[in-house]
Parts: C-alpha cells; sequence; structure tokens
C-alpha cells in the first residue's frame, strides 16, 4: 500500500501573495506530494533543494518536528508487516536524507516508531488476554527486527499489560460482583503476562468488597462465633456493635387556642376573660433505645442490650430496608427497630440470604 499520497495544498493568504512570503507549514504537504508524484527515489535532490528554498526552509531550526513526524509515520508503516524488505530499507534511508534530520533526531523517530508498533503487536497478541508460545516467538522477532533496547521492551510490555488488567477489572467489578470464574480469569491474565498486581489500597479493599459479595450471594455462607447461647442446631452468619433505635412520639411546642375577651378595669389595667385549650404539637424521631451487639442467626435476630436483651424470630420479619449505616427491620407486629451497626451492606446480605433459604 502506497504510504505518501497526493494532498491539496491550500492557496495562501492575501498578506501573503501580495509580499511574496512563504507558507512554511505546507512544506511537508509539498514534500509528500512530490515523493507521491515522483517516488521516493536517489533521483530528486533537483526538486526536494528546490521545495526547501521555496518554501524558505532552514533544516537546523524549521519545521523539524513536522519533519520528525513524517520519518516516525514511514517507519511505523514500513514496520506494520513485522518485516523489512531490501525496497523499504533503501527508502527509508533515502526519507532520512531528503528530510535532513540530525542523528539524535533521526534515532528519535525511530525510537517513538519502533516503540509504537511494538505496543501495537503486543496488544494486539494479548487481547485474548493471554499470549501463546507463537504469538511469544512472533513478538521476540519483532523485537529483534525494531532493536528494540531491553528497557523500552519491558517498559512497553508492562503499561500494555496494565492497560489490559485495568479493562478487565473494569468489566469484573461493574455490577459489583466478582465470581470464582471472573477471580480465576483475572488470576490467569496477571499469570500469563507475567505481571505483579501492585494494588492500590483502596482498590484491593473494593475487589474484596465485590468479591465477598458474590460469596454471600451464592456460596454457602459460614457460621461464625458468636459467644452466646444459643439453640443446639442454631448458627450465627454475622456479629456486630449495634445501637438500637426506634420512632418515639415527642412534643415540639405547644399551641394556644380558645375565645377570650379583655374588660378594661382601669387605665393600663384589664382582665381577661374566657378560656384557653392547651395542644400539644408531635412529631415522630428516631431515638437510641439501647447499645450493645447484634447477631444474625438462621432462626433469630438477636439483641443484646446494656439495658435489655431482644430476639425477633426470623417469621415475625416481613422485609428490611437497608441504609448505609444500617438496617431497618420491618415486622409483622409492633415497632419497626432500626438497628445503626457497622457492614451494613454485609449485613443486608447476610440476612436476606438468610430469609429466604431459612
Amino acid at each position: 500500500m502506497r504510504f505518501f499520497k497526493t494532498k491539496t495544498i491550500p492557496r495562501k493568504s492575501f498578506f501573503k501573495k501580495i509580499f511574496r512570503l512563504p507558507e512554511r507549514r505546507y512544506f511537508i504537504l509539498a514534500l509528500e506530494n512530490l515523493f507521491a508524484e515522483m517516488g521516493l527515489k536517489d533521483a530528486l535532490w533537483a526538486e526536494v533543494d528546490a521545495l526547501y528554498e521555496a518554501y524558505h526552509i532552514r533544516p537546523g531550526r524549521d519545521q523539524v518536528e513536522e519533519r520528525i513526524a513524517m520519518l516516525r509515520s514511514f517507519l511505523v508503516h514500513c514496520f506494520e508487516n513485522h518485516e523489512l524488505t531490501d525496497d523499504e530499507v533503501i527508502r527509508i534511508n533515502l526519507l532520512k536524507k531528503y528530510l535532513k534530520l540530525s542523528d539524535s533526531q533521526i534515532q528519535r523517530a525511530k525510537d517513538e516508531a519502533s516503540r509504537k508498533v511494538y505496543k501495537m503487536a503486543f496488544q494486539e497478541a494479548a487481547k485474548d488476554h493471554q499470549l501463546d508460545g507463537k504469538e511469544r516467538e512472533q513478538l521476540e522477532k519483532l523485537e529483534g527486527l525494531l532493536n528494540l533496547d531491553e528497557a523500552v521492551k519491558k517498559e512497553v510490555q508492562s503499561e500494555s499489560a496494565h492497560a489490559l488488567i485495568k479493562k478487565l477489572f473494569q468489566e469484573i467489578v461493574a455490577d459489583e460482583r466478582v465470581s470464582d470464574e471472573e477471580a480465576e480469569k483475572l488470576r490467569k491474565l496477571t499469570d500469563n503476562l507475567k505481571i505483579d498486581i501492585n494494588w492500590e489500597q483502596e482498590t484491593k479493599a473494593m475487589y474484596d468488597r465485590f468479591r465477598l459479595y458474590w460469596k454471600l450471594e451464592n456460596s454457602p455462607l459460614e457460621p461464625v462465633q458468636a459467644g452466646i447461647n444459643l439453640f443446639k442446631t442454631e448458627r450465627c452468619y454475622f456479629t456486630s456493635p449495634c445501637e438500637w433505635y426506634e420512632l418515639k412520639s415527642v412534643t415540639r411546642r405547644y399551641n394556644y387556642a380558645g375565645p377570650t375577651f379583655r374588660l378594661k378595669l382601669a387605665k393600663g389595667l384589664y382582665y381577661r376573660m374566657g378560656s384557653i385549650a392547651v395542644k400539644p404539637i408531635r412529631e415522630e424521631e428516631l431515638q437510641k433505645i439501647d447499645t450493645g451487639m447484634l447477631f444474625l442467626t438462621d432462626r433469630r435476630v438477636i439483641f443484646m442490650g446494656g439495658r435489655q436483651n431482644r430476639t425477633h424470630r426470623l417469621s415475625s420479619i416481613l422485609d428490611f430496608d437497608t441504609f448505609s449505616n444500617g438496617i431497618e427491620l420491618q415486622r409483622s407486629s409492633g415497632k419497626n427497630p432500626f438497628l445503626v451497626i457497622q457492614n451494613a451492606d454485609i449485613a443486608s446480605l447476610t440476612l436476606g440470604r438468610i430469609l429466604e433459604e431459612y
């Protein structure tokens, strides 16, 4: 496939036409058009030099980044099929000369092109989340072709592998659950790419949390030590410090109403007659009743409080609501307590599973 293609060069501005000033920014377009029309061959020195003169290009100062970019793009084009023909080598060497770049600028273009080509090849090979023997062999062959520095190779591999791992991780935790299969898939990817994941503390905590969510919903519940006397076959699955709240009616203020009138007895002295009815204004608010420990078992919700112990059989719990700091039990009769606890999300999943299975 041809790399250089003829492109339209925009007309000069009116001001530059009047003063016959060159549009240096169009020099690269003119050079590309020359190579597209004449081919990249050895007999173009007169035409190339004429373009440098026409556009007032000083090789050491003008359009340097643009010329480096042209060489870099051409190198990427040549390396894309992971091999170089003799003709491509000749054309690369000619382009280096025509662009009149310094050795350091040529090396920079080569390094950037090599990095880009190797990165694309590595990502393509690992897109199925694994590298087989054949793919590793092809990458090693490309490393030799590009004469890739070992440090650059490891850096590109690490960047690409971490990008793949990050993408897979985001897909896995999107539903806030990490299944056994998904955890194994992530482990195999890191092993295959030979990458050690340096988890950030928050990321690791989130992963472990979502892993626990899945286990609570799908794996057998694991009993925990309650530390209190339970029925012989009763099992405890969750325990936490707890504050027990209930809705209580509270008087906020008093309103006074009723028919009255005043009777003047003397200047500045009045007597109020009639009756005044007192109307208390009441509202309901959550009030803390007790502090203690909460236990969720396969038979009961148990609260061991400092003032009083409370138990509710599972059959008396119709439903429950989950909040960030606790859960509210919807009972078949009596008041609905609000339980302020740590790890309300874990308690909610555990209680939901218990109510479903027991």
